[in-house]
């Protein structure tokens, strides 16, 4: 019966591995998209109101393996009764790239003194992205193979448990 009496611990190394990098990755976008606010808050106090940035990122965690969204809107201020009120858009991927929004809508959306900051922004969100992406890919993977090797051990080496020991 060889290697696998000790699958159990390679299926547990790599998941430990993929929850620790998920972790990362989660820190990862939290920390651009506070910078990307911090940076937008100390120049927007500079700026009269007209001049003032209005593009917003958010970064969402979702499911059990804790995948990483982060997402752009846009904030607009539409008047009532009782005065200005913002109203947040947000903003949809583009269809070219699947990993990352359209940098010409964001430039587009964007106002000039923030638009680098946005492109920083984006550029790091689209990377955490794609390592998204990678981790769901191998979490997938990994449990395809363990019903295989599950398969394998009930199946296949079951077999060869029953066989006569002076078969050879």
């Amino acid at each position: 019966m060889g290697i696998e009496k000790d699958m159990g611990s390679y299926w547990s190394d790599v998941t430990e591995f993929l929850d620790a990098f998920s972790v990362e990755l989660e820190d990862r976008a939290l920390n651009v998209s506070s910078d990307f606010w911090r940076d937008h808050i100390k120049r927007n106090r500079t700026l009269q109101l007209k001049d003032r940035g209005l593009m917003g990122c958010r970064v969402r965690i979702k499911g059990e393996n804790r995948s990483v969204y982060a997402e752009w809107y846009r904030t607009m201020w539409i008047r009532t009764n009782n005065g200005p009120k913002p109203l947040a858009k947000y903003i949809t991927k583009g269809r070219t790239d699947p990993y990352g929004y359209s940098l010409k809508k964001l430039g587009r959306l964007s106002k000039q003194n923030e638009w680098q900051r946005v492109l920083e922004a984006e550029t790091a969100f689209r990377i955490i992205r794609e390592q998204n992406q990678c981790l769901a890919l191998i979490r997938k993977y990994l449990k395809q193979i363990e019903r295989a090797e599950q398969k394998w051990v009930e199946e296949i080496c079951s077999e060869f448990d029953d066989l006569p020991d002076n078969f050879s």
